[in-house]
Protein backbone atom coordinates (compact mmCIF):
# COMPACT_ATOMS: atom_id res chain seq x y z
CA UNK A 1 0.00 0.00 0.00
CA UNK A 2 3.15 2.13 0.43
CA UNK A 3 3.04 2.17 -3.25
CA UNK A 4 -0.35 4.04 -3.25
CA UNK A 5 0.27 6.55 -0.72
CA UNK A 6 3.59 7.85 -3.39
CA UNK A 7 0.93 7.36 -6.23
CA UNK A 8 -1.23 9.55 -4.37
CA UNK A 9 1.53 11.96 -3.85
CA UNK A 10 2.61 11.84 -7.29
CA UNK A 11 -1.28 12.82 -8.64
CA UNK A 12 -1.23 15.70 -6.40
CA UNK A 13 1.87 17.29 -7.52
CA UNK A 14 1.31 16.39 -11.09
CA UNK A 15 -2.26 18.69 -11.05
CA UNK A 16 -0.49 21.60 -8.90
CA UNK A 17 2.80 21.54 -10.10
CA UNK A 18 1.93 24.17 -13.34
CA UNK A 19 -0.40 26.24 -11.14
CA UNK A 20 0.91 29.71 -10.16
CA UNK A 21 -1.69 30.29 -7.88
CA UNK A 22 -1.56 26.91 -5.79
CA UNK A 23 2.32 27.29 -6.23
CA UNK A 24 1.81 30.90 -4.77
CA UNK A 25 -0.52 29.26 -1.90
CA UNK A 26 2.10 26.62 -0.76
CA UNK A 27 5.09 29.53 -0.87
CA UNK A 28 2.76 31.17 1.43
CA UNK A 29 2.42 28.87 3.79
CA UNK A 30 6.24 28.43 4.11
CA UNK A 31 7.25 31.39 4.34
CA UNK A 32 4.88 32.26 7.06
CA UNK A 33 5.73 29.23 9.20
CA UNK A 34 9.67 30.37 8.96
CA UNK A 35 8.75 34.05 9.71
CA UNK A 36 7.42 32.78 12.83
CA UNK A 37 9.52 29.67 13.70
CA UNK A 38 12.65 31.37 14.55
CA UNK A 39 11.64 34.28 16.70
CA UNK A 40 10.16 33.74 19.52
CA UNK A 41 9.08 37.03 20.47
CA UNK A 42 6.99 36.98 17.20
CA UNK A 43 5.25 33.75 18.60
CA UNK A 44 4.42 35.54 21.60
CA UNK A 45 3.41 38.50 20.33
CA UNK A 46 1.03 36.35 18.06
CA UNK A 47 -0.41 34.39 20.44
CA UNK A 48 -1.99 37.81 22.70
CA UNK A 49 -3.40 38.74 19.45
CA UNK A 50 -5.48 34.85 19.82
CA UNK A 51 -5.92 35.78 23.37
CA UNK A 52 -7.06 39.07 22.58
CA UNK A 53 -10.04 36.98 20.55
CA UNK A 54 -10.53 34.55 23.02
CA UNK A 55 -9.47 31.51 20.51
CA UNK A 56 -6.75 29.27 21.47
CA UNK A 57 -3.11 30.31 20.40
CA UNK A 58 -1.99 28.43 17.19
CA UNK A 59 0.89 29.40 15.28
CA UNK A 60 1.65 28.79 11.33
CA UNK A 61 2.77 25.23 10.46
CA UNK A 62 5.12 23.67 8.12
CA UNK A 63 4.00 22.56 5.22
CA UNK A 64 5.08 19.44 2.31
CA UNK A 65 8.28 17.26 3.60
CA UNK A 66 8.06 13.36 4.01
CA UNK A 67 4.37 13.56 5.34
CA UNK A 68 3.28 16.34 2.66
CA UNK A 69 -0.46 15.24 3.32
CA UNK A 70 -1.28 15.75 7.11
CA UNK A 71 1.62 18.89 7.26
CA UNK A 72 -0.14 20.52 4.41
CA UNK A 73 -3.62 19.37 5.92
CA UNK A 74 -2.44 21.30 9.63
CA UNK A 75 -0.60 24.05 8.09
CA UNK A 76 -4.22 24.72 5.44
CA UNK A 77 -5.81 24.73 8.98
CA UNK A 78 -3.93 26.82 11.12
CA UNK A 79 -3.53 29.83 8.80
CA UNK A 80 -7.45 29.82 7.91
CA UNK A 81 -8.49 29.35 11.78
CA UNK A 82 -5.36 31.67 12.59
CA UNK A 83 -6.53 34.05 9.81
CA UNK A 84 -7.77 36.69 11.79
CA UNK A 85 -5.17 36.97 14.23
CA UNK A 86 -2.38 36.43 12.31
CA UNK A 87 -3.63 39.53 9.83
CA UNK A 88 -3.97 41.96 12.93
CA UNK A 89 -0.49 41.14 14.34
CA UNK A 90 0.86 41.35 10.71
CA UNK A 91 -0.91 44.66 10.62
CA UNK A 92 0.27 46.22 13.96
CA UNK A 93 4.13 45.31 12.42
CA UNK A 94 3.45 48.06 10.04
CA UNK A 95 3.45 50.70 11.87
CA UNK A 96 4.79 49.89 15.08
CA UNK A 97 8.52 50.45 16.89
CA UNK A 98 9.97 47.09 16.09
CA UNK A 99 9.97 47.35 12.79
CA UNK A 100 13.52 46.61 11.88
CA UNK A 101 13.41 43.74 14.38
CA UNK A 102 10.80 41.71 12.97
CA UNK A 103 10.95 42.16 9.23
CA UNK A 104 8.43 44.80 8.14
CA UNK A 105 8.81 44.25 4.91
CA UNK A 106 7.96 40.78 4.77
CA UNK A 107 4.96 41.29 7.14
CA UNK A 108 3.70 43.15 4.41
CA UNK A 109 4.32 40.96 1.92
CA UNK A 110 2.50 38.10 3.55
CA UNK A 111 -0.54 40.83 4.59
CA UNK A 112 -0.95 41.85 0.91
CA UNK A 113 -1.18 38.24 0.15
CA UNK A 114 -3.89 37.56 3.04
CA UNK A 115 -6.03 40.19 1.66
CA UNK A 116 -5.95 38.69 -1.96
CA UNK A 117 -9.40 37.61 -1.56
CA UNK A 118 -8.83 35.01 -5.28
CA UNK A 119 -5.60 33.69 -3.00
CA UNK A 120 -7.81 33.00 0.52
CA UNK A 121 -10.68 31.50 -1.71
CA UNK A 122 -8.03 28.77 -3.66
CA UNK A 123 -6.45 28.43 0.13
CA UNK A 124 -9.95 27.31 1.08
CA UNK A 125 -10.06 25.08 -1.75
CA UNK A 126 -7.15 23.40 -1.21
CA UNK A 127 -8.20 22.45 1.96
CA UNK A 128 -11.14 20.47 0.39
CA UNK A 129 -9.09 18.92 -1.68
CA UNK A 130 -6.64 17.58 0.65
CA UNK A 131 -9.09 16.67 3.13
CA UNK A 132 -10.00 14.68 0.39
CA UNK A 133 -6.97 13.35 -0.07
CA UNK A 134 -6.68 12.49 3.68
CA UNK A 135 -9.40 10.10 3.99
CA UNK A 136 -8.26 8.59 0.78
CA UNK A 137 -4.71 7.86 2.99
CA UNK A 138 -6.31 6.71 6.15
CA UNK A 139 -8.26 4.34 4.04
CA UNK A 140 -4.90 2.96 2.63
CA UNK A 141 -3.01 2.79 5.81
CA UNK A 142 -5.38 0.63 7.74
CA UNK A 143 -4.25 -2.57 8.35
CA UNK A 144 -7.58 -4.71 7.23
CA UNK A 145 -8.18 -2.32 4.32
CA UNK A 146 -8.98 -3.93 0.31
CA UNK A 147 -8.34 -3.02 -2.79
CA UNK A 148 -12.59 -2.65 -3.11
CA UNK A 149 -11.56 -0.03 0.37
CA UNK A 150 -9.52 1.55 -1.87
CA UNK A 151 -10.88 1.97 -4.60
CA UNK A 152 -14.48 2.36 -3.23
CA UNK A 153 -12.68 5.61 -1.08
CA UNK A 154 -11.05 6.79 -4.35
CA UNK A 155 -14.45 7.13 -6.36
CA UNK A 156 -15.90 9.30 -3.06
CA UNK A 157 -12.93 11.68 -3.04
CA UNK A 158 -13.14 11.64 -7.39
CA UNK A 159 -17.05 12.60 -6.71
CA UNK A 160 -16.44 15.18 -3.72
CA UNK A 161 -13.67 17.25 -6.41
CA UNK A 162 -15.98 17.04 -9.04
CA UNK A 163 -18.60 18.89 -6.67
CA UNK A 164 -16.40 21.28 -5.38
CA UNK A 165 -15.09 22.13 -10.03
CA UNK A 166 -18.30 22.10 -10.96
CA UNK A 167 -19.72 24.72 -7.56
CA UNK A 168 -16.38 26.95 -8.86
CA UNK A 169 -17.46 26.96 -12.58
CA UNK A 170 -20.71 28.58 -11.39
CA UNK A 171 -18.79 31.00 -8.87
CA UNK A 172 -16.23 31.68 -11.88
CA UNK A 173 -18.87 32.47 -14.63
CA UNK A 174 -20.65 35.12 -12.47
CA UNK A 175 -16.98 37.03 -11.23
CA UNK A 176 -15.93 36.57 -14.91
CA UNK A 177 -19.37 38.09 -15.98
CA UNK A 178 -19.13 40.58 -13.35
CA UNK A 179 -15.47 41.68 -14.36
CA UNK A 180 -15.99 41.82 -17.91
CA UNK A 181 -15.91 45.46 -18.46
CA UNK A 182 -12.81 46.08 -16.05
CA UNK A 183 -10.63 42.87 -17.60
CA UNK A 184 -12.01 44.27 -20.83
CA UNK A 185 -10.75 47.93 -19.48
CA UNK A 186 -7.53 46.46 -18.47
CA UNK A 187 -6.58 44.27 -21.86
CA UNK A 188 -7.45 41.12 -20.42
CA UNK A 189 -10.30 38.47 -22.34
CA UNK A 190 -12.59 37.47 -20.06
CA UNK A 191 -12.88 34.23 -21.97
CA UNK A 192 -9.53 33.13 -21.53
CA UNK A 193 -10.37 32.96 -18.05
CA UNK A 194 -12.93 30.40 -18.18
CA UNK A 195 -10.39 28.52 -20.69
CA UNK A 196 -7.98 27.97 -17.79
CA UNK A 197 -10.90 26.94 -15.72
CA UNK A 198 -11.25 24.27 -18.12
CA UNK A 199 -7.75 23.64 -18.42
CA UNK A 200 -7.87 22.99 -14.62
CA UNK A 201 -10.94 20.58 -14.58
CA UNK A 202 -9.57 18.38 -16.78
CA UNK A 203 -6.28 17.39 -14.99
CA UNK A 204 -7.94 16.94 -12.15
CA UNK A 205 -10.37 14.76 -13.89
CA UNK A 206 -7.57 12.96 -15.40
CA UNK A 207 -5.80 11.95 -12.23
Amino acid sequence: MNTSLCRLELAYRGVTKNQPIIQKCELLLLNLYLFYKYNPLKRAILKSYFESLGEPPIVPRRVGGTRWQPHTKKALEHLLKGYKAIVQHLEQLQGSGEEKMVGSAKARNFLKALKDKRLVMWLHFLLDIVNCLSDVSLVIQANNCTVSDVWLELKSAKQSIASYIAYGEEFVEELVSLASPALEAAGSVPDKVMAEWVRLKNKLYSK
